[in-house]
């Protein structure tokens, strides 16, 4: 006959629970910290990247601005044509590669005839069939110092059937003048040497 060891190993196992148990702590613990890194970091990228978001959106923001600026003041140049501002650049480049004119003689001529109380704001030359034209912008203390300005010009011999345009007081007190005239420069491209009108 038989014996037979009677061990009931439903009851026990393992006869070293403890480390069973201390292993799958550790193994959850691990798991958790990683868990709560990842959360950590998740937060984190989702602030920066909202930063990003906000960052980005002021750059393009500030992008439209900039180029709506650039827009009205092309428009303001130009008087609401950007075409007419491209065709008058390439105008002037022309009469430059001409040689229909000197800029520096054009310039002579006003500078010395530009009495104290007269600014020029801008010069536009056209040239056509009949030759070159200059548009004068000029702000004025008073009409009398234009009209100096204008006598200055024709008695220079390069200007003339100078008329003045546009006349318009400004709120400041000063008056603003769009001037039309005739450029036929002297010989050489010299300007003649004067005094300004006072």
């Amino acid at each position: 006959m038989r014996t037979m060891v009677r061990i009931n190993l439903a009851t026990r196992p393992f006869y070293n629970e403890r480390a069973v148990h201390l292993l799958l702590g550790i193994i959850v613990f691990a798991a958790g910290a990683i868990l709560a890194a990842g959360l950590l970091l998740l937060a984190d990228l989702s602030a920066e990247r909202a930063a990003l978001d906000a960052e980005a959106a002021r750059d393009e923001a500030a992008a439209r601005t900039a180029a709506a600026e650039a827009r009205d003041l092309l428009r303001q140049v130009a008087g609401g044509e950007p075409d007419a501002v491209a065709g008058a650049a390439a105008d002037a480049n022309g009469l430059i590669d001409r040689r229909l004119f000197s800029w520096t003689a054009l310039f002579n001529h006003v500078e010395q005839t530009l009495p104290a109380g007269v600014m020029l704001v801008s010069i536009r030359p056209e040239v056509d069939g009949a030759g070159a034209s200059v548009a004068l912008e000029v702000i004025g203390l008073s009409v009398t110092a234009i009209g100096a300005f204008i006598d200055a010009l024709e008695a220079t011999g390069a200007f003339s059937g100078v008329l003045p345009q546009d006349e318009e007081a400004t709120g400041d007190g000063t008056y603003r003048t769009r001037l039309i005239a005739q450029y036929m420069p002297l010989p050489g491209g010299a300007a003649p040497v004067r005094e300004a009108v006072p």
